[in-house]
This record gives C-alpha cells, structure tokens and sequence, in this order.
C-alpha cells in the first residue's frame, strides 16, 4: 500500500489540493493559524495512538511472527504520521524534517527498511513453520 501511494504520488495530489481549497477559499493567507494546532494534533494523536496500539498489542503477544507484524505496522505508522506533518506543512516543523539532521529522510527511509526486514523476518518464520 505504501508503495502505492508513492507510485501514484498521493501526498502531493493531496497537498495540492488542499493548497488549491485554501487559495479558493481566500485563506491560504492565513494557513498558518491552522497549520500549528494540526501539527500539534497530529503529533499528539501520532503518540497517543502508537503507545495505545503498544500497549494494547504486547500484553499478550507471543510468536516472532506476530513481533515481526506488530514493528512492520508501527513502522508503517510512522510513514503515515510523517506524510501528515509534511502535509500539515508548518514552517517551524518544515525546518526540523528538511533541516540539517534530515529527519525526513531518517523516518522515511529508515521506516521502510523496518517495514521491509520485519516482512522478511515474518516470511522466513511462516516458511519455517507451515
């Protein structure tokens, strides 16, 4: 699914629609005002769900299978989140993704390859074990 929102460049379909809603509606001017407490909310909504979703998954986790299934959908997540901060798109949270650490690329790359080696791990633990 990931690749395909990528394929099919959803994120900027969507970013350009919604910049094009704003422009319509005569508030693209003051996106700021909405810009921080999406962020805001979507930062917090990010760590409340994900620690929800940890704690909720490891009480009675068991099996390398399901270990594996629960990192590739955190990981996931993770991806998700970033799309909707970089479509949020507020300028104090632009500096910090695109700034000198790169944290763009950090989550995005970095999550993907989460994602793909705990598909790997999960496929090699199903194929050990029909």
């Amino acid at each position: 699914m990931l690749i395909a929102l990528r394929m099919l460049e959803v994120e900027e379909w969507l970013r350009s629609t919604l910049r094009a809603s704003l422009r319509a509606s005569g508030e693209y001017g003051q996106r700021r005002d909405l810009q921080a407490p999406l962020s805001a909310a979507i930062i917090a909504l990010a760590g409340i769900g994900t620690l929800g979703l940890i704690y909720r998954k490891t009480r009675n986790l068991r099996g390398r299978r399901n270990v594996a299934r629960l990192v590739s959908v955190i990981a996931a997540l993770a991806i998700i989140f970033l799309i909707a901060l970089r479509l949020a798109s507020l300028h104090a949270m632009d500096a910090l993704l695109y700034g000198p650490l790169k944290l763009n690329w950090v989550v995005d790359l970095g999550s993907s390859l989460v994602v793909m080696i705990a598909a790997i791990q999960y496929i090699r633990l199903v194929r050990a074990h029909p």
